[in-house]
């Protein structure tokens, strides 16, 4: 029976992104603007704010990596 898949000497490579404080940051916003729909409309606001430049922080630290992909 034949194989299915063609041997090439060709690899895959494979890449992680590098470490990053983006994903914590969206977390403790996220937290805090959970906790601020108990607690008070301040904590909302911090909250959001965190949330919305993180999340803006991690969306640019994607695209970087993904520019420094090769073709």
């Amino acid at each position: 029976m034949p194989d299915p898949k063609p041997k090439t000497n060709q690899r895959e490579e494979f890449r992680l992104p590098g470490p990053s404080l983006s994903p914590l940051a969206t977390a403790i916003g996220l937290s805090l603007l959970l906790v601020g729909l108990i607690v008070n409309w301040v904590i909302i606001a911090v909250g959001g704010l965190i949330l919305i430049v993180s999340v803006l922080w991690w969306i640019a630290e994607a695209k970087r990596d993904f520019g420094q992909l090769p073709e």
